[in-house]
């Protein structure tokens, strides 16, 4: 189960991994609503290091697929191996299902170099693009 706790530092770490300026990091609970913690499919993991939160991900769970969202590493601790934990973590929360990741063009080889095999892209719809 998750607490507020963890999804307070999943967000810090989530802003501070995406490298969001200090000045810009949202309130607590600025990124996801804390009613998403009664989510019994809802996982925010973190891994840490000395107590401080170096990563995070978010694994999200239907009855048929496994999501991968969100991951992220602080900037001094990438290329270490922390992300690689998360994926595993994530997977491990379901392994019997397939999981998914909508990874932005940069990460994914790193996702393909963990197994995971491009299977098209994702079209989105935004009111501020609309036609017309």
């Amino acid at each position: 189960m998750n607490t507020s706790d963890q999804l307070a530092d999943f967000e810090q770490a989530t802003c501070l991994g995406f490298e969001i300026a200090e000045t810009d990091l949202p309130a607590r609970f600025g990124l996801h609503a804390e009613a998403t913690l009664e989510d019994p499919g809802m996982y925010y993991l973190n891994a840490r290091l000395g107590g401080e939160v170096v990563a995070s991900t978010i694994a999200y769970v239907t009855e048929d697929q496994l999501g991968i969202y969100g991951m992220s590493t602080l900037p001094r601790f990438r290329r270490r191996g922390y992300g690689t934990a998360l994926v595993h973590a994530a997977v491990a929360t379901r392994p019997d299902l397939p999981a998914s990741v909508h990874p932005d063009p940069p990460s994914v080889p790193m996702y393909t170099c963990w197994g995971f095999e491009p299977a098209g892209y994702i079209a989105r719809w935004d009111r501020a693009n609309q036609l017309g």
